[in-house]
């Protein structure tokens, strides 16, 4: 059974693969007014995604990696790590956090 950070870890590798691709990006605005990004991406034939809040610009993959390994990364534990959600396709991993005023989730509907 997956934890927060060992799919922290996963995400991690993930993120910091060479063939990590982001294929697809949209903005949008919070309830609170802030802009953000959510972006799908393709790892070896594999769907992974993400959102971030404030900004418009999605975080490059390996930093975002890199920010999931500090120590200031802060984990929302009260979010299970492994969902199943109508809104979303199938079963998966997610991981929310936040880095220095951001709060940021990736997840994938498959489980690697």
């Amino acid at each position: 059974m997956y934890t927060h950070r060992s799919a922290a870890l996963e995400f991690a590798h993930e993120l910091s693969n060479p063939n990590f691709k982001i294929i697809g990006k949209k903005r949008y605005d919070s309830r609170s007014g802030w802009a953000g990004v959510r972006w799908e991406a393709e790892l070896n034939g594999r769907l992974i995604y993400g959102s971030e809040n404030r900004t418009t610009v999605p975080t490059p993959p390996s930093e975002l990696a890199k920010i999931l390994m500090r120590c200031g990364c802060q984990i929302d534990q009260s979010k299970s790590a492994l969902y199943f959600a109508p809104r979303r396709p199938g079963s998966g991993m997610r991981i929310e956090f936040r880095y220095r005023g951001r709060w940021y989730e990736v997840w994938s509907p498959e489980l690697s």
